[in-house]
């Protein structure tokens, strides 16, 4: 039998023990220091000036002063000498400076909220693949004093970022980053074949329905934009927005095919604007002053001739 207990290193009392209780103050000193433990730093290399009585400190790695050479013990001042004691693992204690609650594992002592964990389950089961699951009436993420911002990371632009909406976990919707298209939103009958409703590609200004685009484009004085087209056929428009309003003299709109038999046909052109058919437009094609319009192999063209750069809104209709 050993003279103290396991955990705590407790004295025993031992048969015939003189001054038996010199040992009992022993235990209870050792216990209040322990017990509902809350420590002043883990951090602090020696104790802070004007250390009193009952002070406790979780002693870090290379502590120096009263505490050198007792690294990752629990100490406390009593009547003026520290003493130490050697903490076990599960061990909490509250550290005061960092108003955190910390635990003592294999690894050493780290903050005992939810972080590092492999698996959370809120009233649900997880798995090796939803590693975090939640099951409620409803989430609340809320700000903690400003914005607040809901983050879903990709490891790369060729894969999705997302969030997808099921139906007796069954997929039927998804809204989110999902390849090349950029920002879309597709839907699915059976979670198999899907369909892109609407797009928003990576690097263009614009939005993309299945026979829908719409967006605008600045093109500089004597430069050329090239607009992809949604479908090979359909209607063209544009115009000039001069700050809050639209140009009339510079809108126009246009029926077109930009497949291999190209054709530009002109329903309505402001005085400002020129067709150029299917002539390739270089940003000194068109005539000096105004908008020039060309239909390219699955683009539409715009040519600005103005002295000044422009923001030309357009849209498709398929």
């Amino acid at each position: 039998m050993t003279d103290t207990t396991l955990h705590l290193d407790l004295p025993f009392l031992m048969p015939n023990q003189a001054q038996k209780h010199v040992t009992v103050n022993e235990s209870l000193q050792i216990l209040d220091s322990s017990i509902q433990l809350s420590v002043v730093s883990r951090s602090e290399l020696e104790p802070l000036a004007g250390a009193a009585d009952g002070d406790r400190y979780l002693v870090p790695a290379e502590a120096t002063g009263a505490f050198s050479g007792e690294d990752g013990k629990l100490a406390w001042l009593e009547q003026g000498v520290w003493r130490f004691l050697t903490p076990v693992q599960g061990w909490r204690a509250w550290v005061e400076d960092a108003q955190r609650l910390d635990v003592l594992a294999s690894s050493g002592w780290q903050a005992a909220a939810a972080t590092g964990l492999d698996q959370l389950g809120i009233n649900a089961l997880t798995d090796s693949s939803n590693r975090f699951a939640v099951a409620s009436a409803a989430s609340l993420f809320s700000h903690d004093g400003e914005d607040h911002r809901l983050k879903v990371n990709r490891a790369a632009d060729t894969d999705v970022a997302s969030i997808l909406f099921q139906t007796g976990f069954s997929e039927e919707a998804e809204f989110g980053l999902s390849g090349a298209e950029g920002v879309a939103l597709r839907t699915s009958p059976d979670g198999s074949a899907w369909t892109s409703r609407l797009t928003c590609p990576p690097n263009e200004e614009s939005v993309l329905v299945p026979s829908l685009r719409a967006g605008e484009v600045l093109i500089a004085a004597d430069a050329v934009a090239s607009v992809p087209t949604p479908n090979v056929s359909g209607f063209f428009y544009f115009h000039v927005h001069d700050e809050t309003f639209p140009n009339a003299l510079h809108a126009g709109l246009f029926l077109f095919d930009s497949a291999a038999s190209r054709m530009l046909v002109q329903v309505y052109a402001g005085s400002g604007v020129s067709s150029a058919g299917t002539g390739a437009l270089t940003g000194a094609t068109g005539p000096g002053g105004k908008t020039s319009i060309s239909v390219q192999p699955g683009a539409v063209q715009i040519e600005n001739r103005q002295t000044d750069p422009a923001v030309y809104r357009f849209g498709f209709l398929g």
